[in-house]
């Protein structure tokens, strides 16, 4: 909200656009103590990943037309994509760090049922 109102407050779109991003539900991201807002990226970044553990804990979706941004939320595993093309949300296929951890899980899995039938043959 800051970033809105730090470049957007002086017009009457601008004013239009702030009136609506505050129906919308918000994450508080404690970034008001800075002296200068945060950019987008920079906030969405924290707010998603905030240990930079390239996990997304709290399953948040995100919804951006900023390339940048949907380039740098692909390498966090576990966050879905939307984006709006000619007036149809598109969701973008599952990332290659998603499909990583989604392999090793498996592969885990797997190998967690081989050793039981093991430890279940030798008694």
């Amino acid at each position: 909200m800051r970033h809105l109102y730090a470049t957007h407050a002086s017009t009457p779109m601008g004013q239009a656009l702030i009136s609506t991003a505050k129906t919308f539900e918000r994450r508080r991201c404690n970034h008001h103590e800075l002296p200068e807002p945060l950019c987008t990226l920079d906030c969405l970044r924290e707010v998603v990943d905030p240990k930079d553990s390239r996990t997304n804990k709290h399953r948040y979706v995100v919804a951006s037309q900023d390339a940048r941004l949907r380039a740098h939320m692909r390498r966090i595993a576990g966050v879905p994509l939307v984006y709006v093309n000619r007036s149809v949300m598109i969701m973008e296929p599952m990332s290659e760090v998603a499909v990583e951890v989604r392999e090793g899980s498996e592969r885990g899995k797997l190998r967690s049922g081989l050793m039981k039938k093991e430890v279940n043959k030798g008694a």
